[in-house]
């Protein structure tokens, strides 16, 4: 156990030594004279606490806090690309957050603001720092004495695929960004304007390629370092967006009117054969996986147990990179778990959503209509109906949550009346299987379920009804504890109808791990009622004179949400606008 708490260790101790720094766009480099780097890269020992601050800094986080900040006395400010006390969850129809002043509140009223940063579900500005460290690492790490060169060059490639992976989070929600491709000295312009999104992705994919010296796996001390499995996984999710109806388009959702200016929001034309670049890439995932990242899918023949494993337990065999930066209390615990009786009772997976649930035997759930009240009893059969993934995530009212039953009791308060109530269809309780008072979870960034289904998508898209994308599909869906779906099945034998299994599959198993809010945007469909903007349902629950049982519930809309099409992209801060090399994106 010690030794694997070791890499949790190196980057708290990573984040309590920050330098101080604001986090404006492309702001003067971290090491500035030849003295600071000397100093810390000379050493193996500080060149590896660099390092590790550059993996906090980097890398995709989903455990919400609960501030902006990282306020550290002595140490400055430390700020990372979340939301504040939320999920990105929470802005689609996945979930709600009971917690009404919120970021995640906010912006399901009034969607995405340039000049509000609370109104944003992605820091543009700071995303650029780990972007520069990483540079800052590459650039110096040869000064070190006490590192081999093998073991130089594959950090470096650590670094490398690290900034992939950020810029990768940067186009899937701004398009073409600003590419900088080396630590920018102080009297350098920092004013660089937006690249193509082609020029983009082939940058990420240019990175991904140089980084196959990396090693397949580490011992277990150094579980969380990037791999080649990483590499490839970057590469892969990245060539799946670009595929994708979003980018991979004549003309972009809402845009600027010229071809030119839109290369920033698509590829400016269709090609089909991206689609074959996007099941290629994840295939090698899979491959690579199998045959040398000692990676495979959790799966004893429990399905409970397994995807509670694989979605809630540390340095899981399924798990390809996870963010293991530590948050504490106000982040996890405070602003993650539900406290039924006090501020924040957490997340509630929202009616929208539960449809999407299959039974345990495959079949879907016939759940009331809107405004129909039924007893609580039938709320109760068909809840212990479902399927274990959604079991494995979901505290069901009035009852001990399945997941970790003896770490909570249920309180009547909850009725899903008022706003700052439960006001969906059960607790959202996903990274708490066998949950035993930890204040902090890892947030799995890659799983290898994910590039199943990825694979799964692509090679129905270039080639519709494939004979391996059923198998792919079926890995999935077998672990859950679901029949197969077979290829002689005539409800999934058109393209469009096998596209919606995937679809849903998807949906479930990826359910509030970052996925969905960027899946119904690469897929056109986020400007659908009832997914980010529209009708978000609930159940209202009736309580008996005793408040020790409910006696009813009943689907209402508690909520409608904002949308405008604009939305498809996110607007650049408005500051870094101003200063007139930036384009901001159309609408804002």
């Amino acid at each position: 156990m010690k030794k694997i708490r070791y890499i949790y260790v190196i980057l708290l101790i990573a984040i309590l030594a920050l330098p101080q720094f604001s986090c404006n766009y492309l702001d003067m480099p971290l090491i500035s004279t030849s003295i600071n780097k000397d100093s810390i890269f000379s050493k193996r020992i500080n060149a590896e606490q660099f390092l590790w601050d550059t993996y906090a800094t980097i890398m995709p986080f989903g455990i919400p806090k609960y501030t902006n900040v990282y306020n550290v006395p002595g140490k400055g400010v430390y700020d990372l690309d979340q939301i504040e006390r939320g999920i990105r969850a929470a802005i689609t129809d996945e979930c709600n957050l009971s917690t009404g002043y919120a970021p995640t509140t906010e912006m399901n009223l009034v969607g995405y603001s340039a000049i509000n940063p609370r109104h944003v579900e992605t820091k543009f500005n700071c995303c650029y720092i780990g972007i520069r460290k990483a540079f800052t690492f590459i650039e110096n790490i040869d000064m070190a004495k006490d590192i081999s060169q093998e073991e130089k060059d594959q950090m470096k490639s650590e670094c490398k695929t690290l900034i992939a992976l950020r810029y990768f989070t940067l186009i899937r929600t701004f398009g073409g960004v600003p590419l900088v491709k080396r630590a920018l000295e102080v009297n350098e312009d920092f004013n660089i304007s937006r690249s193509s999104l082609q020029e983009c992705i082939d940058y990420i994919v240019q990175l991904c390629d140089e980084s196959m010296n990396l090693p397949d796996f580490y011992d277990t001390r150094w579980r969380g370092r990037v791999t080649k499995g990483v590499a490839l996984a970057v590469k892969a999710r990245t060539l799946l967006y670009a595929a994708s109806p979003l980018f991979n388009s004549a003309e972009p959702v809402i845009g600027y009117g010229n071809s030119t200016h839109n290369s920033y929001l698509c590829l400016n034309g269709y090609d089909h054969k991206r689609w074959k670049a996007a099941y290629e890439a994840n295939l090698a995932v899979i491959d690579w996986a199998r045959d040398y990242g000692h990676v495979s899918m959790v799966n004893t023949g429990n399905p409970f147990d397994d995807y509670g494993n694989a979605t809630s337990t540390r340095d899981n065999s399924e798990v390809l990179l996870a963010n293991k930066v530590i948050v504490g209390q106000t982040g996890f615990t405070t602003h993650y778990l539900p406290r039924l009786s006090n501020f924040n009772k957490g997340n509630s997976i929202l009616v929208n959503s539960l449809s999407k649930f299959y039974k345990a035997d495959g079949t879907d759930q016939i759940w009331p209509a809107l405004n129909e009240v039924r007893d609580f009893s039938d709320y109760v059969t068909r809840m212990h109906e479902m399927e274990p993934r959604f079991r494995v995530m979901a505290w069901v009212f009035g009852e001990k949550p399945a997941m970790c039953p003896d770490r909570y009791n249920w309180d009547y308060i909850v009725t899903g009346e008022k706003s700052g109530d439960i006001q969906g269809a059960a607790v959202m309780m996903k990274y708490t299987y066998k949950y035993q008072g930890q204040t902090d979870m890892d947030f799995p960034i890659f799983r290898l379920a994910e590039f199943y289904l990825n694979y799964a998508e692509a090679l129905n898209e270039y080639t519709p009804n494939s004979s391996l994308a059923y198998e792919a599909l079926n890995v999935v869906r077998q672990r859950a504890g679901l029949p197969p779906i077979l290829e002689t099945d005539p409800r999934y034998k058109t393209q469009e109808a096998f596209r919606q299994l995937v679809h849903r599959e998807r949906d479930i198993e990826l359910f509030g791990e970052d996925h969905r809010i960027y899946d119904v945007r690469r897929w056109k469909i986020a400007h659908k009622p009832g997914i980010i903007g529209g009708p978000m349902v609930g159940f209202l629950l009736e309580t008996n004179n005793e408040k020790n049982n409910y006696t009813t519930y009943k689907p209402f809309v508690f909520e409608e949400r904002f949308w405008s099409d604009k939305m498809y992209y996110h607007p650049f801060p408005q500051a870094e606008v101003n200063k007139g090399y930036i384009l901001q994106n159309p609408g804002y």
